[in-house]
């Protein structure tokens, strides 16, 4: 009876150990950190013509998108992560060409509005992405 009495109270203590560490080291799992959720997929991209996979990557911390040209020769992968400092949402753009962006910006209703910084380009006109 002892070791009966023993082995449930260390699987009971067992699972509530296990249960209360997932959700307490789940720094991300907040609804702020879930606004930008309805990404996560696989699509078609049909302007410019491609493929985007979204999935969320380091313990829910991170949406990682992994986009590939219709033509194969041009792919890119952005990390896009909610700022809890600056509170605000974050993508980091790298492509295989060299190219790279970061974005940021907030949810406002129902879209993600993400942008860059202001830039010059070379007629000295100001714009962003």
């Amino acid at each position: 009876m002892k070791s009966t009495i023993f082995l449930l109270s260390f699987l009971f203590l067992s699972v509530l150990g296990y249960s209360q560490n997932n959700s307490a080291n789940c720094n991300c799992c907040t609804e702020t950190h879930s606004q930008f959720d309805f990404w996560i997929g696989d699509w078609v991209v049909t302007n410019p013509d491609g493929k985007n996979s979204i999935d969320k990557i380091q313990d829910k911390c991170i949406l990682r998108e992994n986009w590939t040209s219709a033509k194969g020769n041009f792919t890119g992968t952005s990390y896009n992560f909610y700022n809890a400092q600056k509170k605000q949402w974050e993508q980091i753009w790298v492509d295989n060409q060299g190219g790279n962006l970061h974005l940021k910006g907030h949810r406002k209703g129902n879209q993600m509005i993400l942008r860059t910084e202001n830039a010059k380009n070379k007629n000295g006109q100001t714009f962003y992405h």
